[in-house]
């Protein structure tokens, strides 16, 4: 044993020393790599060094001055002139340190000092310090230029901006004499370095600095900003930036210039200028068309300059557009919009595909700069501006700073509303390059989104159903496809499509909405409208509403609405948009929710048929509505008291509207009243069919026609009632109960529907027809034991099948019942007869009326129920169902932990059952006949005791008893009301089926919720198919 023992330590000693020998190793290793990193890196910046001629060199250390400056104006910004009483004085911004002064004014006391400041000893002023915003990790990259080139450069920036610059070159100053201390640290290679030669410079301006562009200069650096007097700064002069910093540049000092330039007086009097001031810069004449595409990569901006027109407001409109582009391409963005709107003007910028604001101009500035744009930087297309027409044209991307990665800009303008007042827009599209420097610049402000529309969604208030705003809010979501509102003059359309967008900029304010109309109806803030106008005639208007969506969709819209499809141009136009990404709504001129097919045909039969746009993907929905005026309670009129009212034939087909064909609800216009100010009618409300297109209805009207279509469309339980169904339950029988309505007949009297339908004004309609019975029921007790063993074998793995297969084919445009009788079948390939026969009752009983959440109720518990049946109201059941198994798993898996944990003491129960029947079967006999029980003491009393407990017959009393008390706890769980339930609730198990029926509820309630159903009807589904206990509660927040 030794021997071995001796063995394994060697062993293990062994091990040790080799792992530890290669430690070592790997740690040398590492030294090596990193001293020869070390190495490379210090000859790549002593090579550096060397190529440039000029021995002072300067490295580059902080922040970008147009970075530094923005953290500066950030800081400035977020003071105000006044904090209780104490006057802002004065700021200053050094190095990475914002500072800032105030003096106390009358009545300001010392409790009240600024927040963070220090008040000096006379108490009359108060100061404080606090770091710059900068961004984290914007440091420049290590590099050397001359100190000669650096401020060069810096006096030409200067004569563009007319500012005096102070510039002093300060070259690294040389220690006279090197003590020993020094001498031996330089031989380690442990000395400092020696102080970083740099060119000083400053120079104040009038006003704040932050409107200056430093870029002209790469690599200027500023670390000094100071304002003296603060309180002059609104008048411009008492008040003035002092800014210092360090500058340095790779300029080479050359100027190129086309020929008539080199001959303009004041361009020889600039160079001449330099020369004298010591500066002699380099002069090349080259074409026009060369010196276009190298001046302003350069800093040069002065060919387009001549002699006799300075301009210089022109120019500084041209260089703030040119800002302006350069740092929207910074961003990133796609689409620059211009939008003045009369008063004012705003830009925003796509960025992402999504719209975020950018800028805010008065008008006048902002026609100054779309002007400039046009008239300054076009290259490609009409050089003359006109004010009423739409142009086109495209600016080189040689206008921009290398750095943008923009290759050219292409430029769509015109006039918008309001017209008469100067509203125009321009977009301005970016196209960049495929490089690393086109990419979104660090550091840049976060911009947010436009503001959205204010008020609140007035469609549910116009008399429409919750159902049909839920089908139109799915429709709206959509991210393309078309949304037509169909409608007679008068009927409200334009209202509708005008509410469906401000609510669609309220929850989406991001997307670019573009509404073209003749005339414009409503003014939106939302959108850009396009207005139609000078059409002489309905083909000029076709024509100009062409113009415009071709227009439109130049400007980078993610929802276009042309008021009116009243062309095949217009129609086909909108059709492209849809099938390009866009969403689009509009409205139409026809009596039905059917039709417009027909109506599109009508238009162009060779451009338009239905087999190339009657797809689900591109026509998204339809509405058909109305607006109808109820009848004054005060003046109506009994229909047997106005027999030349209404038609006898009318009256006959009312009739077939009524189970036994009384009329006495039936009233007609009266003379009107002073209640009604003599209308004899109340206010309007609108009464609205929407249908949610899908494959089986776009087939019906490809293959079937139009009148097949609407009849099966009819068919669906979830499918809105026709007009006329929804006008009689509203106006003309207002007392009789909605599902006689519902399953209404008008046998032999089809021509007098018609009449009727024509009386209305609500053209063609249908009612429901109710599919025959595919299946038999199943009847008597044998039917209902087999309903129960069916429901039994219904577990939640086939459940969740069932709702995933729901959900996918709801998807697909498939219909419920088709999908459920698909399911059916899949369980009768896999040999389940039970679950089969269950799914097709179900499919029968929703054939036979039923809405799914009714006829699915036979099979499955109250909470899937109410998901359910959220989905289907709200036209989402494919949503629903997904977020029914997903809220199932998460409950599932707490029920399975608990499970778990419950299972094992249960086990130690029996156990210790089966430990007690086996010691007294077996063992205590023995024992007994060797120890009598009467001479047994302290435990072993027990022992026997537990003995004869477990072969009597009271050993079965404490299992029957903890079975009983199971099962009357698991029955009084959704059935114990009152007080004492709420007590009892406080301890297990009644506090665990508190928390797991909780998490249930609210998962169930914003299931229902994210499906479109409002929270107050949510609430009150789910109280109508609540446990007691369950309603009790929700009673409380009802």
């Amino acid at each position: 044993m030794r021997m071995v023992l001796s063995g394994v330590a060697v062993v293990v000693a062994l091990a040790g020393l080799y792992f530890a020998y290669q430690y070592y190793e790997n740690i040398q290793e590492q030294r090596r790599l990193k001293s020869a990193r070390d190495a490379a890196a210090e000859s790549a910046r002593l090579a550096a060094q060397a190529s440039v001629p000029d021995a002072g060199k300067i490295l580059r250390s902080t922040p970008d001055s147009q970075i530094w400056i923005d953290a500066c104006r950030r800081a400035v910004y977020s003071e105000p002139a006044w904090q209780m009483g104490w006057q802002l004085t004065s700021y200053r911004c050094s190095d990475s340190q914002f500072m800032v002064s105030w003096r106390r004014g009358s009545g300001a006391t010392i409790a009240n000092v600024p927040h963070g400041a220090v008040v000096a000893d006379d108490g009359n002023t108060a100061s404080r310090s606090s770091p710059l915003p900068l961004p984290v990790g914007l440091q420049g990259t290590d590099n050397a230029v001359a100190l000669r080139a650096a401020r060069n450069a810096l006096v030409l920036w200067s004569q563009v901006h007319q500012i005096a610059v102070a510039v002093s070159a300060m070259p690294a100053p040389q220690p006279k004499q090197r003590d020993p201390a020094t001498i031996a640290a330089t031989a380690l290679g442990d000395a400092p370095p020696p102080p970083i030669p740099a060119i000083q410079f400053s120079f104040a301006v009038p006003t704040a600095p932050f409107a200056l562009s430093f870029d002209s200069v790469p690599g200027v650096r500023i670390n000094e900003m100071q304002l003296d007097d603060a309180t002059g700064s609104a008048g411009g002069d008492s008040s003035s930036w002092k800014i210092a910093g360090i500058a340095f540049d790779r300029l080479t000092m050359k100027v190129w210039a086309d020929k008539q330039t080199a001959r303009n007086p004041v361009f020889l009097s600039w160079i001449d200028r330099n020369k004298d001031a010591g500066f002699a810069l380099k002069h090349e004449t080259i074409d026009l068309a060369a010196v276009m595409q190298l001046r302003d990569g350069q800093g040069f901006r002065f060919s387009n300059r001549d002699a006799d027109q300075p301009q210089q407001e022109g120019y500084e409109n041209r260089a703030e557009a040119l800002e302006l582009i350069e740092r929207a391409a910074y961003y990133r963005a796609s689409d620059i919009h211009f939008l003045l709107r009369g008063q004012h003007a705003i830009v925003q910028l796509t960025v992402n595909n999504d719209l975020r604001h950018f800028r805010e101009y008065q008008q006048e500035k902002a026609e100054l700069l779309v002007r400039a744009i046009w008239q300054g930087l076009v290259t490609t297309g009409d050089a003359q501006w006109r004010d009423h027409e739409r142009q086109n044209a495209q600016v080189t991307g040689e206008k921009l700073k290398s750095d943008t990665g923009v290759t050219s800009i292409r430029i769509v303008r015109g006039p918008m509303y309001p017209a008469a007042q100067g509203g125009q827009f321009m977009v301005l599209r970016l196209q960049y390059a495929n490089t690393v420097r086109a990419e979104r610049r660090a550091g840049l402000e976060v911009l947010r989104f436009p503001a959205p529309p204010h008020g609140e969604f007035l469609l549910p208030k116009m008399g429409f159903t919750e159902q049909n705003i839920a089908k139109l809010r799915h429709i709206m979501s959509m991210p393309d496809g078309i949304l037509i509102i169909t409608g007679p003059t008068g009927a409200g359309k334009s209202t509708t499509d005008y509410e469906l967008r401000k609510e669609e900029a309220r929850v989406r304010p991001y997307l670019k909405q573009i509404m073209i109309a003749d005339p414009i109806e409503f003014p939106e803030e939302f959108s850009t409208q396009l207005p139609v106008t000078n059409a002489l005639d309905k083909a000029a208007t076709a024509e100009q509403f062409a113009e415009a969506m071709a227009a439109a969709l130049r400007m980078a819209p993610r929802m276009i609405s042309p008021g009116e499809i009243r062309g095949a141009e217009v129609a086909l136009m909108a059709f492209e948009a849809a099938t390009t990404g866009h969403k689009v709504s509009t409205t139409l001129h026809v009596s039905d929710a059917f039709l417009w097919p027909d109506r599109l045909e009508l238009m162009d039969i060779t451009k338009l048929k239905r087999r190339m746009f009657c797809d689900p993907k591109i026509v998204r929905g339809v509405v058909a509505q109305r607006l109808l005026s109820p009848l004054c309670p005060h003046c109506k009129v009994h229909i047997d008291d106005a027999p030349g009212a209404v038609s006898p034939s009318v009256l006959a087909a009312l009739r077939t509207w009524s189970e036994d064909g009384d009329l006495s609800k039936v009233y007609v216009r009266g003379p009107g009243c002073e209640e009604c100010s003599h209308e004899g009618t109340g206010p309007r409300f609108g009464i609205m069919e929407v249908v949610v297109t899908d494959a089986r209805l776009m087939a019906d009207f490809i293959d079937r026609g139009t009148a097949v279509a609407r009849r099966n469309h009819h068919r669906r339980p979830d499918a809105d009632p026709p007009l006329l169904e929804t006008a009689i339950g509203h106006t003309w029988l207002l007392a009789m109960r909605t599902d006689a309505l519902w399953r209404s007949r008008m046998p032999k009297v089809d021509g007098l529907k018609g009449q009727l339908l024509n009386a209305l004004g609500l053209g063609r309609g249908g009612q429901r027809v109710r599919q025959k019975t595919l299946s038999r029921k199943r009847t008597g007790w044998w039917g209902r034991i087999s309903d129960a063993a069916d429901r039994k074998a219904f577990n939640w793995a086939t459940r969740e099948a069932l709702y995933d297969h729901l959900a996918t084919q709801n998807g697909n445009g498939v219909s419920v019942e088709d999908a459920l009788d698909g399911f059916a079948a899949i369980m009768l390939k896999r040999k389940r007869r039970s679950s089969a026969a269950l799914v097709a009752n179900v499919a029968r009983r929703m054939r036979e009326g039923m809405p799914l959440r009714k006829a699915i109720a036979i099979a499955v518990p109250l909470d899937e129920q109410a998901i359910i049946a959220g989905g289907e109201m709200s036209g989402k059941l494919g949503i629903a169902l997904d977020l029914l198994i997903s809220s199932h798993d998460r409950v599932d898996a707490v029920l399975r932990a608990y499970k778990a944990a419950a299972i094992r003491p249960v086990m130690y129960l029996a156990m210790t059952y089966g430990v007690m029947w086996a010691v007294g079967e077996y063992v205590m006999p023995s024992i007994i006949q060797g120890l009598p029980e009467s001479k047994v003491q302290g435990m072993g009393i027990v022992m026997y005791k537990a003995a004869d407990f477990s072969q009597s017959w009271w050993s079965v009393v404490p299992p029957l008893l903890c079975a009983v008390a199971f099962y009357a706890i698991r029955w009084s769980f959704p059935r114990w009301i009152g007080p004492t339930r709420i007590k009892a609730e406080r301890y297990f198990p009644y506090s665990f089926y508190r928390d797991i029926e909780g998490y249930k509820w609210l998962s169930t309630f914003s299931g229902m919720v994210e499906a479109g159903i409002t929270d107050v009807h949510a609430l009150a589904h789910q109280m109508a198919t609540a446990s007691p206990w369950l309603r009790e509660r929700l009673w409380h927040i009802r």
